[in-house]
């Protein structure tokens, strides 16, 4: 019903609903009452994937790095929501549960993120699940690294909500992780933004100095 009813008329639509409603379950038969509600409660059909999204996740006839790779530049611009849903889905995947490279099986990740950023609908649920790659530990330090390099990467187009925030607490986060490539990598994207003015210049110049010249950065992060 439209919310643009006057509330009388709503409440007395109700009433009439209400006195329609114990008849018609008295005049029908049990089993008939038991079928109607399994019908009102029952799943909705889960929409089945198209075979180029099945392909790229990994369900396709091959998984082939080469092939899959392809067919992600292949997606188009306005992909339903079950298909993002699959391919965020794809991006949990941990690489020791699968059977492609390091560098393979997170280029394929990398790609879909950026053909992800490419939608004509910007992705709303995209900074959060990356906030959360990032942070959770229990994945590879590559994909972490590229967690990291979409913050800056996405943070000018994503959609303004708390996740584009924490993107950017995630970069002044990962500038701790010494000894790995996260800190430079970090210093890196948020020097890429400082064209905006929510970002000083000024300090992040600082801070990269400061990251560059520290004992415990390391080489990998000094040539991010």
């Amino acid at each position: 019903m439209s919310k643009k009813i006057l509330p009388g008329l709503m409440v007395l639509a109700c009433c009439w609903s209400g006195f329609a409603e114990e008849p018609a379950k008295a005049a029908m038969p049990e089993k008939k009452v038991e079928a109607a509600t399994n019908a009102t409660t029952a799943k909705p059909a889960e929409v089945a994937l198209p075979d180029n999204i099945k392909l790229i996740i990994g369900q396709g006839e091959t998984r082939n790095y080469y092939v899959r790779f392809r067919e992600i530049h292949k997606l188009r611009k306005h992909l339903s929501q079950e298909q993002v849903d699959a391919l965020y889905k794809f991006l949990y995947e941990k690489l020791d549960k699968q059977e492609l490279p390091d560098l393979q099986f997170n280029g394929l990740k990398n790609e879909i993120v950026l053909e992800l950023m490419k939608q004509t609908v910007k992705p709303e649920a995209l900074s959060g699940h990356l906030v959360a790659m990032y942070y959770d530990k229990s994945f590879d330090p590559t994909w972490r690294d590229y967690c990291v390099q979409f913050f800056g990467k996405w943070y000018e187009q994503a959609p303004r909500n708390d996740a584009r925030q924490a993107m950017v607490k995630g970069l002044y986060d990962a500038l701790k992780e010494r000894n790995s490539s996260l800190d430079g990598t970090a210093i890196t994207m948020l020097c890429h933004l400082t064209h905006l003015k929510e970002f000083d210049k000024d300090k992040i110049g600082a801070m990269a100095y400061d990251l560059m010249t520290a004992p415990d950065c390391a080489n990998s992060g000094k040539t991010a």
